[in-house]
């Protein structure tokens, strides 16, 4: 495994521990389709973290996997939210 294999394995694991802790944090009833809809969902947008080695591509590791922590912090919450309004707006009714 290479350094951007490795790369790509950490950003991947650290957002789906993000994921996994938002759900656990969350308030609302959970399954199993939720819990592992949101580690999918932060482990592809910790991943997207890898992006920045295209204008840096000196970038230290510790830069990309903090970037991709804000990635799956934000990012799932974001893409959540959006989620949320769209399917309100095409079915009609609350968007919260």
């Amino acid at each position: 495994m290479n350094d951007f294999e490795k790369t790509i394995a950490w950003l991947a694991g650290m957002g789906a521990l993000i994921a996994v802790g938002r759900a656990l944090t969350s308030q609302e009833k959970l399954s199993w389709r939720v819990v592992l809809g949101r580690t999918i969902l932060g482990s592809a947008l910790g991943t997207v973290a890898a992006l920045i080695y295209i204008p840096f591509p000196d970038a230290p590791q510790v830069v990309v996997i903090g970037a991709g922590a804000g990635l799956g912090i934000l990012g799932e919450q974001v893409l959540e939210l959006a989620a949320r309004r769209l399917i309100s707006f095409k079915l009609g009714g609350d968007s919260k």
